[in-house]
């Protein structure tokens, strides 16, 4: 897997509800909303703090 610029969370794509530990995947940060511009999803542009446990 390629690295990511500081700043940047990557998450592949198959992250799937039944292999999850907490019945919860990445998926769960994503936006209801739609784009003002077109109506479309906004998915893509998913804003997240990460701070260590």
């Amino acid at each position: 897997m390629a690295t990511s610029p500081p700043g940047v969370v990557v998450s592949p794509m198959g992250a799937w509800l039944k292999n999850a530990p907490g019945r919860s995947t990445v998926n769960a940060v994503n936006p209801r909303a739609f784009a003002d511009l077109g109506n479309a999803p906004t998915f893509s542009d998913s804003r997240v703090e990460i701070a260590s446990a």
